[in-house]
């Protein structure tokens, strides 16, 4: 089930479509950039504010959030998307990317506040995430199934829209040379297109 949501997600994101087969093959860093920067060219997530703070929420946000503050525990709002990564892979170098997109990126240092007056969207001056590496070896020989059920259950995790960032990003090893990335992000601050851009960014800032 999570293989299909992939493909789609792949599809949605960036116009291609691949067999399910392939859907959790390992790719490395390398053919993973490679890939991603063939599928788009010069996207960029949009800055909110020029000065952060808090600003009006667009109507898109407003429905949102309505909606979501209706049912405080769904994840329905949630993109998730998942990578294999076969190859080594410096952790803690993946995560300064990580963090380097969080300070270029308004969007992703957003969240939103319901208390007084009228709902706003509030820009942290600046933030970091940990990519919270999960150790999976000693699963064998179930590693991957392992993996996608707690992927699955970290897609479902609801956010809480009032905590920066609304944004997670899991690493699974089941190898000391292969390891299932997972990023999730909520739609009131990224679509699918944005998504696909986080990842194009991350591996190329990865590389480089």
């Amino acid at each position: 089930m999570l293989a299909a949501q992939i493909v789609t997600s792949a599809h949605k994101t960036f116009g291609v479509r691949i067999d399910l087969r392939e859907a959790f093959q390992a790719f490395t860093i390398e053919q993973l950039a490679q890939r991603l920067e063939a599928a788009g060219h010069g996207l960029c997530i949009a800055p909110r504010s020029p000065d952060g703070g808090v600003v009006p929420l667009s109507f898109v946000q407003e429905r949102q959030l309505f909606l979501e503050l209706l049912d405080p525990l769904t994840a329905v709002n949630n993109l998730a998307m998942c990578v294999r990564i076969g190859g080594s892979l410096d952790l803690a170098r993946l995560t300064l990317s990580a963090n380097r997109l969080l300070a270029r990126h308004e969007a992703l240092r957003t969240s939103f506040q319901t208390g007084r007056g009228r709902p706003g969207v509030t820009i942290a001056p600046s933030l970091e995430i940990d990519l919270g590496l999960v150790d999976l070896r000693a699963h064998e020989p179930d590693r991957l199934a392992e993996a996608v059920r707690l992927a699955t259950l970290e897609a479902r995790r609801p956010f809480e829209l009032d905590q920066a960032p609304l944004l997670r990003v899991r690493t699974f090893r089941l190898a000391l040379d292969s390891h299932v990335l997972v990023v999730v992000i909520h739609h009131t601050i990224a679509d699918g297109w944005s998504l696909g851009v986080f990842l194009r960014e991350l591996f190329s800032d990865y590389r480089g």
